[in-house]
């Protein structure tokens, strides 16, 4: 998959995560739903990044990714249940994702 086609599932699902947050508040029914495609999405992209030629920390890095995705379709199941830990996944799965954005994974 060209990188052009993986950036744009990246963005369009962090947009339909957005609106699915946003919607919920608001009481949509339809909120569920684009929260779990935006995560579905996520997940993909990270599962589909290629990994050939990464060094270990960078492979534990995209790993952390791949978890924080999954995470976020378990927070996606409680949202369908209308309980109320999907906000904890949420908060897990965030901090996975910006620990593995901001750590370096070159270490020389």
């Amino acid at each position: 998959m060209g990188k052009q086609i993986r950036t744009i599932i990246f963005c369009l699902s962090g947009l339909l995560i957005l609106a699915g947050l946003t919607l919920y508040l608001t009481g949509w029914n339809v909120a569920p739903w684009l929260f779990a495609i935006g995560a579905a999405g996520i997940t993909l992209y990270h599962l589909i990044l290629p990994t050939e030629g990464l060094n270990v920390r960078q492979k534990r890095l995209q790993r952390f990714n791949v978890i924080g995705g999954i995470i976020l379709l378990a927070s996606s199941w409680f949202m369908f249940r209308h309980r109320t830990e999907w906000i904890l996944g949420l908060t897990i799965a965030v901090i996975f994702m910006v620990y593995a954005a901001f750590v370096p994974g070159d270490k020389k």
